[in-house]
């Protein structure tokens, strides 16, 4: 029976990935979904500073520019922030990797500057409204990232700290931003 187990899992691991995106995310029981199980095992130090440092200098990048272009007092608010709070993080994550010799990336990635661009395009309604989806699935991501870093053992227990520490705080804008939806900004989803 264990031979099975084991060989059923040394077949399913290398295609688990392609199904990776597939699945929900964590449940209400705080169970682990299948993606967050795959992200915690393919988890290092470096993988783990990088999705966190661009997660991070998406937001901030993303609700500067909401701060320019909307003028909803509720984004205005949210946008002002993710600018402090993901300062602050980036801030004391780039203090640890430092110490880890651990290279911080310095730009968005390719995913997060053609967000930037679209909405660089956009205004009014349709800026808030899209700002408000992309902060909704940056969050999504962001909390399922944290989440598998603050539970992996073989992480640096400083970041794993760093991701617990600033787990709650990403939950809280996860549940903020998922509260405008019905006030005064659609979402385009």
């Amino acid at each position: 029976m264990r031979k099975t187990l084991v060989l059923t899992a040394l077949l399913i691991l290398p295609i688990a990935p392609a199904f990776a995106d597939q699945t929900p995310a964590a449940d209400d029981s705080g169970k682990l979904s299948v993606k967050q199980h795959l992200t915690k095992m393919m988890l290092s130090d470096e993988s783990f500073v990088k999705k966190a440092a661009v997660a991070g200098r998406a937001e901030i990048e993303l609700s500067k520019l909401a701060l320019e272009k909307t003028s909803t007092p509720q984004i205005r608010e949210f946008a002002q922030r993710m600018v402090k709070d993901h300062t602050a993080a980036a801030t004391e994550l780039k203090t640890i990797a430092q110490s880890k010799n651990i290279a911080v990336p310095s730009e968005l990635d390719k995913e997060h500057e053609q967000t930037a661009e679209k909405l660089r395009n956009l205004n009014g309604a349709d800026f808030d409204a899209a700002y408000v989806d992309a902060m909704q699935k940056d969050h999504e991501k962001a909390v399922n990232l944290f989440t598998a870093a603050a539970a992996d053992e073989k992480l640096d227990k400083q970041l794993q700290q760093f991701a617990s520490k600033t787990l709650p705080i990403l939950r809280g804008h996860q549940h903020d931003v998922h509260g405008m939806e019905g006030a005064n900004v659609s979402s385009t989803k």
